[in-house]
């Protein structure tokens, strides 16, 4: 398969609904505005209640992750939507998910869905750079991930927690395509650079750009898209790896959506209803309209905000989350090193 990347918050119903055995219960990782839509329309057109899960900015793939972890004996959520794909496929080598049933992925692109079928993945986002215009020209924004490291020096970078979402995605993928010493020594250029390593997620990244504290920064296209939609001081355009991978220097990075169905849920046959309507041209679409502008992947939805043609950039899912432990390590291990010589 390949792929283009704390606390609990009930939305929507109350707690004697969450325990409703006839309701289907949804973990999601995406953003609550955006997963809303998807869940008000599979309501409406398919009759079926769901609760809906969220968790916090930052951590909020691996923190349900995690709780998906603790509650295996009893699992309390019958599909988990993850809004990237490194952590879905950790789950299902974890065998904390169940195969998707033929009929839902039948149909959708097979370089979309895993090999086992545990999982797949459907509306993209994008890996973009940030900057404001207000303080830097265009022609001082890095062009790739690779190039971050060997940016001008008054050129602040910002960069959101490593450890989490599409960040360590975007590292990873960068660092499974080195051999263990050139990721060394593009982790020690960059950390000597003396970034500005944020402990929040990607919207602080677009704080830290819009406010003037950095001038460039990493982040995702939805985030880019609802700070200018807000009138805030933001350019962006998309970014890839920068290396020469079978994608091309110059291709896009995009981590898509993914949706799998947990083993043991108690709804199966409405979990296999919800995964459907993700992996379909009415959810791509509505997705693609939101304010998140994913970018459709599998079907023939129109794009939003968002067009990106061929340039689309798919890496191994299995090789890159296999590479995550030593990318995201070294990295911090070389910021280590870089503050104790300062």
């Amino acid at each position: 398969m390949h792929c283009l990347v704390l606390g609990l918050v009930l939305v929507g119903c109350g707690d004697d609904r969450a325990q409703d055995n006839e309701t289907l219960v949804v973990y999601a990782s995406a953003d609550e505005p955006v997963a809303r839509l998807i869940v008000d329309a599979f309501e409406k057109e398919s009759g079926i209640d769901v609760t809906l899960r969220l968790d916090s900015e930052a951590s909020k793939t691996v923190g349900l992750a995690e709780r998906l972890r603790a509650q295996r004996a009893h699992p309390e959520a019958d599909v988990f939507w993850s809004s990237e794909c490194f952590v879905m496929d950790a789950l299902a080598v974890e065998g904390i998910l169940t195969p998707l049933p033929a009929t839902v992925v039948e149909s959708w692109p097979r370089k979309l869905v895993s090999a086992d079928d545990r999982w797949a993945g459907f509306a993209g986002r994008v890996r973009v750079v940030v900057w404001n215009p207000q303080k830097i020209e265009e022609t001082l924004v890095p062009t790739s991930l690779e190039g971050c490291s060997s940016r001008e020096k008054n050129v602040t970078l910002a960069i959101a927690d490593v450890r989490f979402g599409t960040t360590r995605g975007h590292f990873s993928a960068l660092a499974a395509l080195m051999s263990d010493e050139s990721w060394s020594n593009w982790c020690q250029q960059l950390a000597q650079s003396n970034p500005m390593l944020l402990p929040g997620g990607n919207a602080a990244v677009v704080d830290a750009v819009a406010s003037g504290e950095a001038m460039v920064g990493l982040t995702d296209s939805d985030d880019a898209i609802a700070a200018q939609a807000q009138g805030r001081s933001i350019a962006w355009r998309p970014i890839g790896l920068g290396l020469d991978a079978e994608c091309g220097p110059h291709s896009v990075f995009v981590i898509p959506n993914t949706v799998g169905i947990i083993v043991g849920a108690r709804h199966p046959d409405s979990a296999a209803e919800f995964a459907q309507f993700l992996l379909s041209s009415r959810g791509e679409s509505i997705l693609a309209q939101s304010a998140s502008a994913n970018v459709p992947l599998g079907s023939d939805a129109k794009n939003g905000a968002v067009t990106l043609g061929d340039s689309i950039c798919l890496v191994d899912v299995r090789t890159v989350a296999s590479a995550m432990t030593r990318a995201i390590e070294t990295f911090l291990a070389r910021v280590r090193d870089a503050a104790g010589e300062r």
